[in-house]
């Protein structure tokens, strides 16, 4: 049985960024759920500061039976719609979780996520998945969290860094530049059109 990931993306309004980051959290302890709440350090040039709220699943059945508490329960769609009125931009995304990942310091409470995006040549998506797991299984630093979309761009293959500090995330950079995966580094990029990677800071965290 798959695990699932429901991701909530949002662009504060100028003057709104830490009142919706404080909203989300509050909103995200109020589903007493696992989740997490995080907002960005670093983005593509092309890319604008956001916050995302995470809220995991054990099963597809679980994310639908949440879906159909949030719809019937007046108190979460008027909070959603009232952190959206400070937004410019809300964008919602559920993921299919394929590999757990481990941190290098499991147990500590995370402190940065560093979100790898993989874009596949058409066609490509399932050998981008494979080459990437294969990346992945061989760190020694940590492995990372992998998972697809369970729609929207299916030719995404997402990679989730989760670190307890910025040296950390060096470290991993290090093995992962490293001669030791020069050809895996080859195969992706023979295989993607696009690649990029969000630095996150978070907020807000509970564990499953």
């Amino acid at each position: 049985m798959s695990m699932y990931v429901q991701n909530v993306r949002r662009i504060a309004k100028p003057g709104k960024f830490w009142s919706v980051i404080g909203k989300i959290s509050e909103f995200i302890k109020a589903s007493d759920r696992p989740g997490v709440v995080s907002w960005t350090v670093s983005t593509p040039a092309q890319a604008e500061s956001s916050i995302t709220s995470a809220i995991t699943f054990d099963s597809i059945a679980d994310v639908e039976k949440f879906h159909d508490a949030f719809r019937e329960n007046p108190d979460s769609t008027k909070s959603f719609d009232e952190i959206a009125s400070d937004c410019t931009r809300v964008d919602i995304s559920l993921l299919r979780i394929i590999e757990q990942g481990s941190p290098p310091s499991t147990g500590n409470t995370p402190k940065y996520f560093a979100r790898n995006f993989f874009i596949a040549k058409r066609g490509e998506a399932q050998n981008l998945l494979e080459v990437v797991s294969e990346f992945n299984s061989a760190m020694k630093s940590g492995t990372m969290q992998i998972a697809i979309p369970a729609a929207g761009n299916l030719d995404l293959v997402r990679a989730l860094a989760v670190v307890s500090s910025l040296e950390e995330l060096e470290a991993w950079g290090d093995e992962a530049t490293s001669d030791k995966f020069k050809a895996n580094r080859q195969q992706i990029s023979e295989l993607t059109v696009q690649a990029f990677r969000n630095l996150s800071r978070v907020e807000y965290f509970k564990l499953p």
